[in-house]
């Protein structure tokens, strides 16, 4: 024990002698420390600066093409409402056009059917209905070119026999059968 005594004496001693020289030494440990966290945090500083940076320029760009993107969509929604709006105009005018066509085929039926009613019921007018009608007339009826003097003799009637199918078209429609 002795021993241990006189060995942490010694050390004690020198210590003491030598106090000055173990301070200066901590204080360039504790700068060079402080060096390096200085360098370290700056570095990093750097980096993170950098990547700000980066991510501002993304976004900028992401920006422009959100931009863009919203102005083709606001066109592209324009286009959608002009198509829409057409569409019921278009829905408009078939309605009309079909109510139309419901009317004529209507009528039709109608008239042939009082066509049909005079004829069995009046001799007059079987007489007259069944006179047929002037080439310039019939083709009219048949939808084919006119010219002049088609087939008529001196008084104007045609040669076509009374009751033969070139006097009245035959009818296409659903509504006349």
């Amino acid at each position: 024990m002795e021993l241990i005594r006189g060995l942490l004496g010694k050390l004690w001693a020198t210590a003491k002698s030598r106090f000055r020289l173990w301070i200066e030494y901590v204080l360039i440990a504790v700068a060079i420390v402080a060096l390096a966290w200085v360098v370290a945090t700056h570095s990093r500083n750097q980096r993170l600066q950098d990547k700000v940076q980066q991510l501002q320029q993304e976004q900028g760009s992401l920006r422009g093409e959100l931009d863009d993107v919203a102005a083709a969509n606001k066109v592209q929604q324009k286009a959608i409402e002009e198509v829409s709006r057409l569409r019921e105009i278009d829905h408009g005018v078939l309605q009309a056009l079909m109510d139309g066509i419901t009317d004529i085929y209507t009528r039709n039926a109608h008239i042939k059917k009082q066509l049909r009613e005079l004829r069995a019921n009046n001799e007059k007018a079987k007489a007259f209905l069944d006179t047929p009608a002037p080439a310039s007339v019939q083709c009219l009826l048949n939808r084919t070119p006119c010219t002049q003097g088609d087939n008529e003799d001196a008084g104007g009637s045609t040669t076509a026999a009374p009751g033969v199918a070139e006097s009245v078209p035959p009818s296409n429609t659903r509504a006349s059968h």
